[in-house]
């Protein structure tokens, strides 16, 4: 299935069993119902439907700007004192890196 075909179900599933992973690394974290946007191309500015986690942050554009320069890198929103990382954005043969990366950068930012 390609995650923009994913359905809102799938990823609250997906979004709570992350969660899941993020509190067993000791992250703490909130997940949600959002809206993600599919970019350019055919679909600008097309909202979708989506859930989200959501790791709070005290220096959240510094933890924000560590994980794009990392390796590997994590591309995540910033809303208020809060990373946000959608679901539908993240391949499940990525999720221990995800959740690695993160409980680290999080735990040293």
């Amino acid at each position: 299935v390609q995650m923009i075909e994913m359905s809102v179900d799938e990823l609250e599933a997906r979004a709570l069993a992350l969660k899941l992973r993020f509190e067993a690394a000791g992250v703490a974290c909130v997940c949600g119902p959002d809206q993600g946007f599919a970019g350019g191309g055919a679909l600008p500015g097309k909202a979708l439907d989506t859930w989200v986690v959501r790791v709070p942050c005290k220096s959240v554009n510094r933890v924000a700007r560590a994980l794009r320069l990392g390796d590997p890198s994590v591309v995540a929103r910033v809303a208020g004192n809060m990373l946000v990382l959608d679901s539908r954005t993240v391949f499940d043969r990525q999720l221990d890196a995800l959740v690695q990366r993160v409980a680290f950068t999080v735990s040293n930012g």
